[in-house]
């Protein structure tokens, strides 16, 4: 049992912590609540645990770990927990999942999925990768690792997933053509919108890419609301070129994956 969502109240020299838990769960606290009950009254020998929920209440485990590295004295931080109905709507979880070494492994095969389209899958190729992305600025980096998360959408919407577990699913080797016509929008809006959060802009009036980076200026960005039907249609606007460049890559991505332990992707 674990909380879905904490809330922070500040207050003057005092902050607290609630962790809300899923009401849903009430059944599976009060017969924890009973068992320690027991325990407390009787000898003690076998304490009865509830995941994180246990260590939150009673002796308060949680909040003594963090007195040992902070002193919260001066905070006044409390720690307590609440339940409360789950809000599943407008959640976006999907069915693939890894972790976070795993992610890192995704985005460095998603960066070099262009510079090594074609190449034969060799350990020189996976150093050549992670030497690639390393050399990256920050900002590529974390657009990287964005795209990589957000690919777990692009997938759900084409029937796919990835997992770092061994499933007994038929493992993608290339994405088909009706594939692509779904990611390739997905993948633009999911761009576009990040580059604006950034300071990108619609231009073209430059004449180099360092000189693009510095005026953050892009021919393929748009100044329109980033609604879902403007997306499709400034994508469908593009040159197939540009188009070419949000799916064209992608089934090398899924040959650069190979060279890692771990994430793979699968079709339902």
């Amino acid at each position: 049992l674990h909380p879905m969502n904490c809330e922070f109240a500040f207050d003057e020299n005092t902050i607290q912590a609630t962790y809300i838990y899923d009401e849903a769960e009430k059944d599976k606290i009060e017969r924890y609540e009973q068992q320690y009950a027991a325990w407390d009254k009787a000898d003690k020998s076998t304490k009865p645990a509830l995941k994180a929920y246990a260590s939150m209440v009673h002796d308060n485990d949680f909040l003594g770990d963090i007195q040992k590295i902070v002193n919260t004295k001066e905070l006044g931080l409390t720690v307590e927990v609440g339940l409360t109905k789950a809000q599943h709507s407008g959640k976006k979880v999907f069915l693939s999942q890894s972790n976070f070494i795993h992610l890192y492994n995704f985005a460095v095969a998603l960066n070099g999925r262009y510079s090594h389209q074609g190449q034969e899958d060799t350990p020189e190729v996976l150093e050549q990768m992670e030497s690639e992305f390393e050399a990256l600025s920050l900002e590529y980096k974390l657009s990287n690792i964005g795209q990589a998360k957000a690919f777990a959408g692009h997938l759900d919407a084409v029937g796919c997933f990835y997992t770092d577990r061994p499933v007994d699913f038929e493992i993608i080797t290339e994405f088909t053509p009706e594939d692509m016509n779904i990611i390739g929008p997905l993948e633009h809006g999911r761009w576009l919108k990040e580059h604006r959060e950034m300071g990108w802009r619609f231009g073209d009036s430059y004449q180099s890419k360092a000189e693009r980076e510095q005026l953050r200026l892009h021919k393929c960005m748009t100044d329109a609301e980033l609604t879902e039907e403007n997306i499709i249609r400034h994508y469908q606007e593009l040159p197939e070129e540009e188009q070419g460049k949000d799916y064209l890559p992608m089934n090398s991505m899924l040959k650069l994956l190979k060279q890692y332990e771990g994430v793979r992707i699968y079709r339902l």
